[in-house]
């Protein structure tokens, strides 16, 4: 029989072991590819070789990049916040982001928008977070990133109501259309190669806003 000493080592253990753990309150490792930034790439087109940022959620070409970093971080430790990075593994994406918990990447169920989960929120709730891949080149080019769930053709960039920038990123699905997109002209839309480039910076943002 053990003794009331060793149980009462042992008992504050399984209770430490017993314990539920919450993997989404936990800082994301980085084990899928290195942090990549963006650029669209479709030849005489305005948004040939412009950067794609993540700003209000989702992603655009003519928007800046929208970051935070929460005050209890030194000022001297916040990453720069000024670039819009993600990483890839296993079919799914994450924001480049320090906050615990991490941010995931999605394809919006409402109306297709490549979009970005708030800290701490699975990206399921609200759409797609599985169908995204990155292919690294080996002879020193560009990335790329590609999205093919869904029956997806890979990715549009669809002008605001204008017709010009900015111009909102969507899934190119099938069933895309005007009431979607911010022009209201799903043909306005350009499908494009979302091309990456390693971002050698370390983190890029403490969270994207």
């Amino acid at each position: 029989m053990l003794s009331t000493t060793i149980l009462s080592l042992l008992l504050p253990l399984t209770l430490i072991n017993a314990l539920p753990t919450n993997p989404r309150l936990q800082p994301r490792q980085n084990t899928a590819t290195a942090p990549f930034t963006l650029i669209a790439a479709r030849s005489t087109s305005p948004i040939h070789l412009q950067p794609i940022n993540a700003n209000n959620a989702t992603f655009w070409i003519g928007k800046p990049t929208h970051s935070y970093c929460i005050p209890e971080v030194p000022p001297a430790d916040c990453p720069p916040g000024t670039e819009t990075a993600l990483t890839v593994g296993d079919g799914r994406a994450s924001m480049d982001s320090e906050v615990p918990g991490g941010q995931d990447v999605y394809i919006s169920a409402i109306n297709g928008a490549l979009s970005f989960t708030e800290p701490h929120t699975e990206g399921g709730e609200n759409g797609t977070t599985t169908g995204f891949s990155y292919t690294n080149r080996t002879d020193g080019s560009l990335g790329e990133f590609v999205f093919s769930g869904l029956n997806a053709t890979g990715f549009v960039a669809c002008p605001s109501l204008n017709g010009s920038a900015p111009w909102q990123i969507f899934a190119a699905l099938p069933h895309l259309c005007d009431a979607d997109v911010p022009g209201k002209n799903v043909s306005a839309c350009l499908g494009f190669d979302a091309l990456g480039d390693t971002y050698p910076n370390g983190t890029a943002a403490w969270q994207y806003e």
